[in-house]
């Protein structure tokens, strides 16, 4: 697993798992850590995902990209 991607936390509310990690910048490493979050369905399917980086206000950036890949790999090694 990544070693930029720390904390990752899921909550499941109602039907939907609500899930936060810390992400380190990728070029300002000394910065304080973004905190990407995402709700899923159970099927897998994204309902909303933000980070407080510039690009998050956007709704996507590379910092909700590598949490989901970090949960990727965490339900692989899992199951």
């Amino acid at each position: 697993m990544s070693c930029w991607v720390s904390d990752v936390r899921a909550v499941v509310i109602g039907s939907k798992h609500v899930i936060r990690s810390k992400v380190l910048h990728s070029m300002r490493i000394r910065d304080k850590p973004l905190n990407p979050w995402l709700i899923v369905e159970p099927n897998g399917v994204i309902q909303a995902s933000h980070c407080d980086c510039m690009a998050g206000l956007g709704e996507v950036c590379t910092h909700v990209a590598a949490m989901l890949f970090t949960v990727m790999e965490i339900v692989r090694i899992r199951d």
